[in-house]
């Protein structure tokens, strides 16, 4: 996120109403080592101009990452009297700068931390696709289903019709599956009445007897 797209949900985050218990306001950069960059008093705050002071904040975080010569991550922390954490906001600076790997396991932690966001990004990227099609796929399925479903209520309707205009009982229209039991048992009956008279399935296995020899 740039500069300016981070300034408006820094001033949301500082317009809330922080707990009593809020004594200092700090600006921290992590890393291997987590440095103060500056921090305010809550009295100092209080008098500070909410948008000119999360624009000084921006800044801020943004001249120190260029210092660094590489993207870093920054908190805006509540702190209370001990200097433990009550609230916390962070953003990233420095997104663009030409960064100088050194080496240094900081730097190769930045590094592989780059990469890991790159490949969050592609396959956050390639999830939202692939959900998408899928989300078509299964909106275009549907409609042919409600398609197919009005052509068959529109030729029973008209079967109804039909039957209602001729004054008969409507008969249930048998099934492809039903027609082809029926023809079967049909061969069946008839094959069996062919061999009960003796057409068929008579046939003797004897070989005919060979003529005698003459003496």
């Amino acid at each position: 996120m740039g500069a300016r797209a981070i300034q408006k949900p820094i001033e949301r985050w500082l317009q809330r109403e922080s707990p009593e218990q809020c004594v200092t306001l700090a600006l921290v950069c992590a890393g291997m080592a987590e440095s103060n960059v500056a921090a305010w008093s809550r009295q100092q705050f209080d008098g500070f101009l909410i948008g000119d002071f999360a624009a000084e904040l921006v800044a801020s975080a943004e001249d120190h990452a260029t210092g660094l010569g590489r993207e870093s991550r920054y908190f805006l922390r509540w702190l209370d009297d001990q200097g433990a954490t009550v609230l916390s906001f962070m953003w990233r600076a420095g997104e663009g700068l030409n960064l100088n790997l050194d080496g240094s396991a900081e730097s190769q932690i930045a590094q592989l931390q780059r990469h890991v966001e790159a490949m969050s990004r592609l396959n956050a990227t390639g999830t939202s696709m692939l959900l998408e099609h899928y989300q078509e796929a299964l909106a275009a399925q549907a409609a042919r289903i409600v398609s197919l479903e009005q052509v068959r209520d529109a030729y029973e309707l008209e079967r109804l019709q039909k039957v209602a205009e001729l004054g008969e009982p409507a008969i249930p229209q048998e099934s492809q599956m039903d027609r082809l039991a029926k023809t079967i048992e049909g061969f069946e009956r008839v094959s069996s009445a062919l061999a009960k008279s003796g057409v068929i399935g008579s046939t003797s296995t004897s070989s005919p007897s060979s003529p005698k020899a003459s003496s």
